[in-house]
């Protein structure tokens, strides 16, 4: 009895051992799988990066021009130097459409925050799926490119443009739109951001941003030849959001509203209302 007890406990610990090996064999998988997706994940990060870092210095030149904080530009002494000032804000990125136009005719045009570290081209291929996952080079990245809602039109002639970016955890794309219902008083130093074209430069100033769903009635494209643009403005921009700002928007006005996944079907908005023109002469 002793003998056949003693060979059941030897087959009871081995019979353990080998569960306990399987186990950490199984744990080292897990922690192997999870190593390769953090470096992977890494990896696309800074290719993402990397391609536009590389549009940035091959297309963009930016001049060291700093706007006050309200920035409705201060009135000058003179008349010329009233114009001068209230030119500054067209003055402060120079950007080559025509080249990288050339490199993708499905660039709109580039985003530029002037106080930020948001300036990317924007893409539209007329849907919503193609630049999700893809750069403006067409490579394959996690991140994606900012791009148009395909049913804009891409002139940005529209009474309200929608424009997606990814919410990015290295902060990169529409990643900083966050800044603005998590840090105190940041709207006051960022209100401002631009849309240059291949012949004009447009600036926007923020007027609300709030958190919606994907279904919510701000992700309405609103055509130049409609009448409705500022009670769609009441309804689906203005109401809930965390700022309403002072903004006179009429019919005939142009809203952007920039966009951002946060988590399951949450999603942040950030809208801004047309200010300003400039003819683009980048000589």
């Amino acid at each position: 009895m002793k003998v056949e007890k003693n060979r059941t406990e030897k087959k009871d610990i081995s019979g353990y051992e080998k569960c306990c090996k399987l186990l950490m064999l199984a744990g080292i998988v897990v922690m192997l799988v999870a190593v390769w997706q953090i470096y992977s994940g890494l990896q696309d990060y800074s290719k993402a990066d990397r391609l536009y870092d590389e549009a940035k210095q091959e297309y963009v030149s930016e001049k060291s021009i700093s706007l006050t904080e309200h920035d409705t530009l201060k009135a000058a002494d003179s008349q010329d130097d009233e114009k001068e000032e209230a030119d500054e804000w067209m003055n402060m990125i120079c950007v080559n459409m025509e080249k990288l136009q050339e490199e993708n005719a499905d660039i709109a045009a580039w985003i530029y925050f002037e106080n930020e570290e948001i300036s990317y081209p924007v893409l539209y291929s007329g849907d919503n799926q193609t630049y999700l996952r893809k750069a403006y080079t067409g490579d394959y990245v996690t991140a994606g490119s900012i791009f148009m809602d395909g049913s804009n039109d891409s002139d940005f002639s529209d009474g309200h443009t929608l424009i997606y970016g990814h919410n990015m955890r290295d902060l990169s794309m529409f990643g900083r739109l966050n800044y603005y219902k998590t840090k105190e008083g940041y709207y006051d130093t960022h209100q401002y951001f631009q849309i240059i074209t291949s012949d004009r430069y447009y600036r926007y100033r923020i007027f609300a941003y709030k958190d919606v769903t994907d279904t919510d009635g701000i992700y309405t494209v609103i055509h130049e030849t409609q009448n409705e643009l500022w009670d769609f403005v009441r309804e689906n921009i203005l109401k809930g959001s965390y700022l309403a700002a002072d903004e006179d928007i009429g019919n005939d006005g142009h809203v952007i509203t920039l966009s951002t996944c946060t988590n399951g079907n949450g999603r942040f908005v950030v809208s801004a209302v047309r200010v300003d023109t400039a003819i683009k002469n980048d000589d």
